[in-house]
């Protein structure tokens, strides 16, 4: 049996974010089961060795009930942009997304994001929170993130799009 090849991937970050995690996966899942093409979602939830984080094992009971999500669950070997890499290398995609599973971005604008790289042809969309829930040194850091990456990634045949959260 030939296989149809998976068109969008998305990695869903869920560091300890336990039972809060399902109806985001929830939702996100109802969004992507519109899409008319293969398609997964990666739940990357890596954990410190002698936590008790439950958020590995919530993980795997959505994705015994939900099709097409897989679930990512290692001791962790770093922070964040470990987990982003581990989360990354395991999409299938011919399109890959990131998503935080904290709720702050809306999953509806995965549409506009699948769309604008299709339609455009872009290699890259990127998008970030106009308005943030952050605090001081957070915001900070972001927007010399956001400044370093348009720096560097100018030229690079992407587009960025703003969400208010």
């Amino acid at each position: 049996m030939v296989e149809t090849p998976i068109e969008f991937s998305i990695a869903i970050l869920c560091y300890r974010a336990e039972e809060e995690i399902v109806p985001f996966v929830e939702n996100l899942h109802k969004v992507m089961s519109l899409f008319r093409f293969e398609w997964e979602l990666i739940l990357v939830a890596n954990f410190w060795q002698d936590s008790n984080d439950r958020t590995p094992q919530i993980c795997k009971r959505l994705a015994q009930r939900l099709p097409n999500v897989q679930v990512l669950a290692e001791p962790k070997q770093g922070a964040m942009g470990w987990d982003m890499r581990r989360g990354l290398d395991a999409c299938r995609g011919k399109y890959i997304g990131v998503i935080d599973g904290d709720g702050q971005f809306p999953v509806e604008a995965i549409f506009s994001c699948f769309a604008k790289i299709k339609s455009d042809n872009f290699d890259f969309v990127k998008t970030y929170r106009v308005e943030r829930q952050d605090g001081p040194f957070r915001r900070f850091i972001s927007t010399v993130y956001n400044w370093l990456f348009h720096l560097f990634f100018r030229s690079c045949g992407m587009s960025t799009q703003s969400r208010r959260s």
